[in-house]
This record gives C-alpha cells, sequence and structure tokens, in this order.
C-alpha cells in the first residue's frame, strides 16, 4: 500500500504470533501445518522438551507438538495422520483435531 509502518504497527497489521509464547515473530519462525507458527527456541516437544529441527516430522494436537519418537500419534475418529483420518487412512476426509505433519522454517520480514 506504499505506507511506511513503524515495527509496533507493522507486527499489529501483518504480524504472526507464536503459537507458544503468544509474541510477535520476526526473525526466524518455524511453521508446523498452515496455521500454527512457533520462535525456534519455542517449538519444542511437549513430552520431551527437546527442540524440533527443520522439516522434522511431529504430531499436532491443538498448540501441542510432540515427537512421534515420543509416544503413539493421533488415535480414533478424530485423528489425522498424513492428511488422512486415523480410522479411514486411505480416504481423503480431513479432520483438524490431530495431525501427522513437518516443520519448516522460514525467515520472517
Amino acid at each position: 500500500d506504499g505506507v511506511p509502518y513503524c515495527e509496533k504497527d507493522y507486527q499489529k497489521q501483518f504480524g504472526v504470533k507464536c503459537a507458544y509464547c503468544s509474541r510477535y515473530i520476526s526473525g526466524k519462525v518455524l511453521q508446523a501445518g498452515e496455521n500454527h507458527h512457533f520462535h525456534p527456541t519455542c517449538a519444542r516437544c511437549t513430552k520431551c522438551g527437546d527442540p524440533f529441527g527443520d522439516g522434522e516430522e511431529m504430531y499436532l494436537q491443538g498448540a501441542a507438538i510432540w515427537h512421534p519418537r515420543c509416544g503413539p500419534g493421533p488415535t480414533g475418529p478424530n485423528g489425522i495422520i498424513n492428511g488422512h483420518g486415523a480410522s479411514e487412512a486411505h480416504t481423503p476426509q480431513h479432520r483438524e483435531s490431530e495431525r501427522n505433519i513437518s516443520s519448516s522454517a522460514s525467515e520472517m520480514q
């Protein structure tokens, strides 16, 4: 829109908040799925506390993320594993409660 913004106003208008600490992210951001963004230091397994690396597989339920090695993943009819319902693994039915995803890091402007 050609209008200059101070950092505070830019964050209010266009900023992305961390799903863990709810603070605005600048610099590197770890994205889990479509709507979950984390500071790299905030993206930690809720089961073991270890951080996630770029591209590392994780399970996601709400804002909770965990390594597949740290425990069972989503189960039951509401689970999603790689985009498919856990009880209907070969159908295109999608639900948003739990899913298996990979993280990706990018640079925020």
